[in-house]
């Protein structure tokens, strides 16, 4: 058994336990939402949706991969389509809920925030777009070109939750918080780690090498932290600090 398939194998396994707690996730946010129904929870419940269902376009992936190999039957790229696609919404998501909560000003988005919205969402979306058609006309240099793009300016936005979160628990006076805003915050940077491992394996090694299970084991870091951070603090405290009420 060759170290491919070893790494398939084992991508293929934390995607499907990611997408499994994922949707867990998802479920309990739901119920979040309906008790607080402000904006803030609405972008989580759609951040955790998001995160939950990318990894099924890998293991689309995973599956013509293999296919291709017995049969020569896979000609197109539909997982990576389906899963940077998916993962888009996730990061639209996260940036608007990082600029609600941590760049809010007054009871309006400023007119600052709302240009950073429009901006990173209009490039965010464009180099997917563009990563999807190079890969589906496999022009690999390209693709690899915009995908590393695409993936660095989404590490650039976690990495801003990773900081804003832990000053802002500096900041926060209830003790209570303090812990769940760290949780958020290393939620950001455990992101941002897989997304530097994702970048190794898709220039350094390529398809499913070391690199992309550590990537997918971060991925699964990352989504634990985000139940620890959004959602466990939920049983124990019904209301947010001033700092994160939002309408």
């Amino acid at each position: 058994m060759g170290l491919d398939l070893i790494c398939r194998i084992m991508c293929g396994c934390l995607e499907i336990a990611l997408i499994a707690f994922g949707m867990y996730c998802t479920g309990r946010m739901w119920h979040v939402y309906r008790e607080r129904r402000n904006l803030t929870s609405v972008y989580l419940f759609f951040m955790f949706l998001f995160f939950g269902l990318f990894p099924i376009g890998f293991l689309i992936d995973v599956f013509f991969w293999t296919l291709g190999e017995v049969t020569a039957l896979y000609i197109l790229p539909y997982g990576y389509t389906v899963g940077i696609s998916i993962f888009s919404g996730f990061v639209v998501f996260s940036l608007f809920f990082t600029t609600e909560v941590f760049a809010r000003g007054g009871t309006k988005l400023s007119r600052s925030t709302v240009a950073i919205r429009v901006v990173f969402i209009t490039f965010h979306l464009s180099f997917s777009i563009l990563s999807s058609v190079f890969m589906f006309s496999n022009a690999m240099d390209y693709f690899t070109l915009v995908f590393t793009i695409f993936v660095f300016s989404n590490l650039i936005l976690f990495l801003l939750i990773f900081v804003s979160a832990h000053s802002l628990a500096r900041w926060v006076a209830e003790v209570e918080y303090k812990r769940p805003l760290r949780y958020i915050g290393n939620f950001g940077l455990l992101i941002g780690i897989a997304h530097v491992f994702s970048i190794l394996d898709t220039t350094v090694s390529g398809r499913y090498s070391e690199y992309a299970v550590i990537s997918w084991v971060f991925y699964l870091m990352a989504v634990y932290v985000m139940y620890l951070g959004f959602i466990r603090p939920h049983k124990r405290v019904k209301e947010l600090p001033p700092s994160l009420k939002t309408t």
